[in-house]
């Protein structure tokens, strides 16, 4: 691959910065919403509808990549689409209704954590961080035009740029919870609008699970077995989901007991609750900080007098070969492109410019 044909410096200073300023404002924008929605419109404000419209026939779909605010998510082989459940079955949980949350799950699911397929793979490709395996898992093109944008990184080669960001990674939190579920959930799975009333009754029940949470500002993933819960978890703008399987303080809670989740939950929906009653400013509830390092809902997950998220949950978890082999697939899926990427003979600004053109 050859480097992006390059003006004067003045003319090429200009062209970053003026490009970096359009990243600057598609990366400023809180979440508002499903972060893959974000995404294609932050992709199309940096790169144009081109670039998307390549992107989305490389890899299905595109999830948002973002300096110091986030990478996004890729699908599995082929482009397929979120999964989408189907109630009952053998092994399959039923829908959670809204208000009750209850659901059947089968037993005996593996008790490998998702966290340690990802380990192992970090350790049979060699890496030494297992954050370059989290941002090889997603499409590089976003990441490279947010790094070659960035004074900090646009005239390095591009493998010193990623060297230099990669601790810097963080992650979006939709993203990283829809691969989660994509790649441990065994069977087709859908997310339905429930109750938190409804994913604490789930929490509280007995037996094995793997959950997704979405609300409007924070999403995660859960691994309950038995009497206690994993979080797994990445926050957009403050940490990676490497920072959540190392269990860095800022990462909010790796571990803690069924009890003590369904507890903090429901002391973040009272508080909300009774704060939108008394028409009291929001304010972030300490269980908050403490779970997920951040806030967890928004005004918008409150519908009259109720507290209502999405919320995708099964027992029918996939076992560890299965999770490996589909963790392997999606960063085989997007490892061509990143080795193009590597060997581009120029600095990491010449290859931000050479997706725009």
């Amino acid at each position: 691959m050859h480097a992006h044909s390059r003006g004067t410096a003045g003319n090429k200073q200009a062209d970053i910065s003026q490009a970096g300023q359009a990243t600057k404002r598609a990366v400023a924008r809180p979440v508002t919403g499903p972060t893959s929605a974000l995404s294609i419109l932050d992709l199309q404000a940096m790169a144009g509808n081109a670039a998307v419209v390549q992107m989305m026939n490389r890899a299905g779909q595109i999830q948002e990549q973002r300096h110091r605010h986030g990478t996004g998510c890729g699908h599995l082989p082929g482009g397929q689409p979120a999964v989408v459940q189907r109630s009952g079955g053998d092994g399959v949980v039923q829908r959670a209704d809204a208000g009750s949350g209850q659901a059947t799950p089968s037993a005996g699911p593996p008790d490998t954590s998702i966290r340690d397929v990802i380990l192992n793979m970090v350790t049979e490709l060699h890496l030494e961080d297992p954050r370059v395996l989290e941002m090889e898992l997603f499409d590089p093109r976003a990441i490279v035009m947010s790094i070659g944008f960035d004074p900090e990184y646009a005239e390095l080669s591009v493998p010193d740029a990623l060297k230099k960001y990669t601790p810097e990674l963080v992650g979006v939190c939709g993203e990283t919870a829809n691969q989660l579920r994509q790649i441990t959930f065994a069977r087709e799975t859908q997310s339905s609008k429930v109750t938190l009333d409804g994913v604490i009754a789930q929490v509280q029940q007995a037996g094995d699970a793997n959950m997704q949470i979405h609300g409007n500002t924070h999403a995660f993933f859960v691994e309950k077995r038995g009497g206690s819960c994993r979080i797994l978890q990445s926050y957009q703008g403050k940490y990676s989901l490497s920072d959540s399987l190392e269990g860095r303080p800022e990462a909010g809670a790796t571990s803690v007991s069924a009890a003590d989740f369904a507890r903090g939950l429901q002391e973040i929906g009272a508080h909300h609750l009774n704060n939108v009653a008394q028409n009291l400013p929001w304010q972030t509830h300490p269980a908050e900080d403490r779970l997920f390092g951040g806030p967890m809902l928004s005004e918008r997950d409150i519908s009259n007098g109720v507290v209502e998220i999405n919320f995708a949950v099964t027992g029918d978890i996939a076992d560890p070969a299965e999770q490996g082999q589909r963790l392997a697939a999606v960063q085989q899926l997007h490892a061509p492109a990143w080795q193009s990427a590597k060997k581009f003979d120029g600095t990491a600004g010449d290859l931000a410019m050479s997706y725009l053109a």
